[in-house]
């Protein structure tokens, strides 16, 4: 006869086993990332104390580079015209054109995309060759093409490319943090959050807990190790030379249309490659807090996406489910675990989910067994059944060093959650624990389920997309104001009267209004005593004056403004060698300029200027015919050397 109480006692004991030296490595795992964020914190505040701390000012200097905003859509037509509404009413940027994707078949979505078109010459649609839904990695493909054909049937380029989906809240500041970092670096992730809502929306809330602490501890420290910055698919830009590198490396599809997390996908795509990934966790410091208990959500100068999360349990399991199949099952099968070390540790953090998840669920089992065993044994119940855990043991040890390291990842959640969100959030964040296990280890176990059936039956990965029906939020802080279309050129006419006047005075906000209004063909003004004027301006102690007159020579494109953006290629100022750059792409000579510069070697001015070229593809033709021909400067071609994409074009 089979001794039920016994055999119950003996699986209990194995399940504890597992639950514990389950939690135990992955709590050590995640105390690394707890010792990584606090060192970079003590770094940060002996090494880069006296940096100067990002300002709008600042990222209002650099000159707009023209962004493309993809927006993958399927059955969207509730939420499409509102978040494409208040992304061009809010959003402090002039040079930006939206591209919608959707599908035949999604009649609705088109009916809603065609609308908009029809009030905002920058929104452009895309219907897929595909019905739908195929996956979003597809559709975002779809996008990219199309975009490639409407620069070439426009004859223009696209220096940035954005992602967004159809419920977000754009903050009004981030094309210009993209904007000011691109093409320094290759890729930029900020922050993803829900949005602040009543307490009682337990699964929205789910989210907010997990993404506070991902997004201000894991994002951080990944980055600052080197290791793998996955994309969120929402609030992420990309420099235009990333893409193009990728586009030659795989025939033009950029995204793993056989991928339902083609985002997280994509940075490991972009990692392999050797391009550059940042995430990007700032506050500008225009805006000084009235306290330091002022949760980040109220400030203007946080500069994040937000959204509405499903604040439906069922939609929330199915969302849940895509992410785990996608990052801890898919992703493991697509691409291993190659990479160095640090890049593992990454892969780890995000591969544990699958088991930490179900262990987090088998923890209650085994925890309600030992409730039982107790209120057994205290003559609380007539149920008798074995204890498992006894004090001196080795089992007993390694619960007190879990339940420790579970503490720890209490506070530390609590924590992040009041930094973002105040500290009733952060309190509640804690009974919210319990109820985030269940949610997950639910999805975990679909997500296994879901992977076993698509591999036994040979079935398509399909877009299991996420229904919005909690609608289009709005920015949380009250400090944010709408404004209208910002004009990247003030049109107000001044006369270089004007101008003289302000410089006398030295009024820098009057001066930069004045010079930015300049007309190109010099008609009204004396030209000879304002390109005296910008020389001077040129050598200002001022970086935003600096900054400004490099934007101006581009645009004015007077050959004897030529060596004015020459020499502030060589600033100190990254803003103003960015917009140096861009400007030396105006003036007609390229050999002329690659000549001049070449001649000082300059690993910064090198860089950016590199970076610019291999952004422009209308120049690459231009550069393919200047590497290839006889008597070229060897300066030239050094300088060449230090690009993957331009050395390519020679024959």
């Amino acid at each position: 006869m089979i001794d039920w109480l016994a055999l119950w006692r003996d699986i209990a004991i194995v399940l504890a086993w597992i639950v514990v030296v389950i939690f135990i490595i992955s709590g050590a795992e995640d105390l690394i990332y707890d010792i990584g964020l606090y060192c970079w914190k003590i770094i940060k505040r002996l090494r880069f104390r006296s940096r100067p701390r990002l300002t709008l000012n600042k990222l209002r200097s650099r000159v707009q580079q023209r962004i493309a905003v993809f927006v993958p859509t399927w059955e969207e037509a509730n939420v499409i015209g509102l978040m494409v509404e208040n992304l061009i009413k809010t959003v402090e940027y002039r040079n930006f054109y939206i591209f919608i994707g959707t599908y035949p078949n999604d009649l609705e979505t088109i009916r809603a995309i065609d609308q908009i078109a029809a009030k905002h010459p920058n929104v452009v649609k895309i219907i897929n060759a595909h019905l739908g839904p195929t996956t979003k990695a597809d559709c975002l493909n779809a996008i990219y093409q199309y975009m490639r054909e409407y620069e070439t049937t426009n004859k223009i380029d696209f220096d940035i490319v954005v992602m967004h989906d159809a419920e977000d809240v754009v903050h009004p500041y981030s094309l210009l943090l993209y904007n000011y970092l691109l093409p320094r670096v290759d890729a930029i992730q900020i922050p993803i959050l829900p949005l602040p809502i009543s307490h009682s929306k337990l699964v929205h809330w789910s989210y907010a807990d997990e993404f506070a602490e991902n997004h201000m501890k894991d994002m951080i420290v990944r980055e600052h190790i080197k290791g793998l910055v996955p994309f969120a698919g929402v609030g992420t830009g990309f420099s235009r030379r990333a893409f193009l590198m990728l586009e030659k490396q795989n025939q033009g599809k950029m995204f793993n249309s056989s991928s339902l997390t083609e985002d997280y996908s994509f940075g490991n795509t972009i990692n392999k490659a050797g391009l550059k990934s940042i995430f990007v966790n700032v506050v500008l410091d225009d805006e000084k807090p009235k306290s330091i208990f002022t949760p980040l959500y109220r400030r203007s100068g946080f500069i994040a996406n937000w959204s509405y999360f499903p604040q439906n349990f069922s939609r929330a399991i199915r969302q849940k489910t895509r992410w785990v199949f996608g990052i801890s099952i898919q992703e493991w099968e697509f691409s291993g675990w190659k990479g160095n070390a640090y890049i593992k540790l990454s892969l780890f953090k995000d591969r544990k989910t699958f088991l930490t998840l179900i262990a987090a669920l088998v923890a209650y089992i085994v925890l309600i067994y030992v409730i039982i065993s107790e209120l057994g044994a205290r003559g609380y119940i007539s149920l008798q059944l074995h204890p498992i855990i006894f004090k001196g043991t080795l089992l007993y040890t390694l619960v007190l060093i879990a339940t420790v390291i579970m503490l720890i990842r209490i506070i530390e959640r609590f924590v992040f959650v009041t930094a973002i969100y105040g500290v009733i959030a952060g309190l509640l964040s804690i009974p919210r624990l319990i109820f985030n296990n269940f949610l997950n280890g639910i999805a975990t176990f679909n997500a296994f389920i879901q992977y076993v059936a698509i591999r036994l039956h040979r079935k398509e990965v399909l877009w299991d997309k996420t229904e919005h029906r909690e609608g289009v939020g709005v920015m949380p802080s009250n400090a944010t104001t709408y404004i209208s279309m910002v004009k990247s050129r003030h049109t107000e006419t001044k006369t270089d009267e004007n101008l003289f006047e302000a410089i006398k005075k030295w009024d820098s906000k009057k001066i930069i209004e004045i010079i930015e209004s300049l007309p190109q063909d010099a008609s009204g003004i004396d030209q000879e005593k304002t390109i005296a004027a910008l020389y001077r301006l040129a050598e200002s102690e001022d970086y935003t004056m600096r900054a400004s007159v490099s934007k101006v020579v581009g645009y004015l494109n007077w050959a004897v403004l030529h060596p004015i953006a020459i020499n502030l290629l060589y600033d100190k100022e990254w803003v103003v060698r960015a917009n140096a750059a861009k400007s030396l792409l105006r003036f007609p000579d390229l050999e002329a300029t690659l000549n001049k510069i070449s001649k000082k070697e300059d690993e910064y001015a090198w860089e950016i200027f590199i970076k610019v070229l291999e952004q422009d593809t209308s120049a690459h033709d231009q550069i393919t015919k200047l590497l290839n021909c006889d008597g070229l400067e060897p300066s030239i071609k050094k300088m060449f050397e230090k690009s993957v994409l331009l050395s390519g074009l020679v024959v």
